[in-house]
């Protein structure tokens, strides 16, 4: 079998840390060796590896394979893929471009802390892991209810939520995150009003004063009082 191979690396989860490094591939008499290092990454993560080939333009990925690949793989340098071309191809003669994928199993983690929110300010969630294949359906609590559902979303591990300007104000609030059989929920939160109450409330102030005339001065025309009227009149 004659092959000259051209190697290129796919790796869409470049955005979590992880990364493909040192890709190399050599025909081993009916097999065809890869070797690549994974690396990154938190330590609890382990990776679905899959390896695809441009003789069917990477539509789905090779079979016939043994070694760091599949389910349960963890990071880490001088990773081995033997793949039995002639058994899944048979004859080949041409040129194959493989892509290496490697996809996280990582659980379900907030990275977001909320302390005290105001009401109509928009606030950035951030989480990792979980089923990419599935959505993540974020849910607003107060004491453990379920008050609405914001969004159902891609699990690309971040959500622009805009707090309700209507949204009652109050103590613990939770943001919960559900996807497939993971679920993570928040540390309790305020919901604050956008202006603070006090600002709202306008007192009136009464000024109660007694004017005082220095002895010896007349009070001028202003200030004097009128005459009561004469019983004689």
């Amino acid at each position: 079998m004659k092959v000259l191979l051209t190697i290129v690396c796919l790796f869409p989860l470049l955005s979590q840390g992880q990364k493909i490094e040192n890709i190399h591939a050599e025909v081993a008499a009916e097999k065809v060796v890869v070797t690549y290092d994974l690396v990154g990454g938190e330590a609890s993560d382990s990776y679905t590896v899959s390896l695809y080939a441009s003789h069917n333009n990477f539509r789905s990925p090779l079979t016939r394979v043994r070694g760091d690949i599949g389910a349960g793989i963890e990071a880490g340098r001088g990773k081995r893929i033997e793949w039995e071309a002639k058994a899944e191809m048979g004859a080949f003669k041409g040129e194959l471009t493989f892509e290496v994928e490697a996809i996280v199993v990582a659980p379900l983690v907030l990275k977001t802390t909320l302390s005290g929110v105001k009401r109509s300010s928009t606030q950035s969630l951030q989480w990792r892991g979980g089923d990419h294949s599935q959505n993540v359906r974020i849910e607003l609590l107060k004491d453990g209810q379920v008050q609405n559902e914001l969004a159902s979303v891609n699990n690309n591990g971040s959500f622009s939520w805009t707090v309700p300007g209507k949204q009652k104000p109050g103590n613990d609030y939770t943001l919960r995150l559900v996807n497939g059989r993971e679920t993570v929920t928040s540390t309790p939160f305020t919901i604050k009003p956008r202006i603070p109450t006090w600002v709202k409330i306008a007192v009136p102030v009464v000024i109660a004063g007694v004017l005082l005339i220095p002895k010896g001065s007349e009070p001028s025309q202003s200030n004097r009082l009128p005459e009561p009227p004469s019983i004689l009149d």
